[in-house]
């Protein structure tokens, strides 16, 4: 109940009220209104994107981003943070390994405010660029073979500068059955000099 109603607070939800219900509830809502999606990869629309970023841009005027922040996948299956010497270059460049599972929605959204460079495997945390202010950088890492483009889109409809660390991967890295983004445990040694490389130029802008 606090956390749903710093929510909305923060989100300027004033004149509506947050009903908490058990999960096994059933509902009868009388109307529902649903954002659309540009295209089928999920993709999203530009108007969504504007409407959420001024909503909140009041609560950042005073904010000057700063934090380098590296999204740690421990325990899934897009994850380089197995490779404890990768990880601990990575930090030496300044990035905060950041779990934002563990967050709770306040949290991450004053986080992602305070983020100058984002960075990490490809995977959900990076929706989180909407928080993020226009002029920053995202680092996302993925492969040549793969990527659906919703986080290079997003970071640019939001002003965000992305650059892709796309690794040399063969293709039994993709057998799976949903869309397949898998990344190794250890990444070969060009891929990793290219990765470090490129968080060190985005942490130098």
């Amino acid at each position: 109940e606090i956390s749903l109603g710093l929510v909305g607070s923060e989100m300027c939800i004033r004149d509506r009220s947050f009903i908490l219900c058990p999960a096994d509830t059933a509902l009868r809502i009388q109307k529902c209104y649903y954002v659309p999606l540009v295209e089928p990869f999920g993709l999203p629309d530009p108007r969504i994107v504007s409407a959420m970023r001024d909503v909140v841009a009041p609560l950042q005027k005073d904010i000057t981003p700063h934090r380098l922040v590296w999204i740690d996948r421990t325990g899934s299956r897009k994850t380089t943070s197995r490779s404890p010497d990768l990880m601990k270059r990575v930090e030496r460049l300044g990035y905060e390994r950041i779990q934002t599972e563990d967050l709770g929605f306040i949290e991450q959204f004053h986080l992602f405010s305070h983020t100058r460079v984002l960075a990490g495997p490809h995977g959900a945390g990076f929706a989180n660029l909407i928080w993020m202010r226009p002029g920053t950088h995202c680092v996302e890492l993925g492969s040549a073979l793969y990527g659906s483009g919703l986080y290079l889109t997003l970071a640019r409809q939001a002003g965000i500068t992305n650059t892709p660390a796309l690794l040399d991967l063969p293709w039994r890295h993709f057998a799976s059955k949903f869309y397949g983004a898998y990344l190794p445990l250890q990444l070969s040694s060009p891929d990793e000099v290219r990765l470090l490389d490129t968080l060190q130029e985005a942490a130098a802008r």
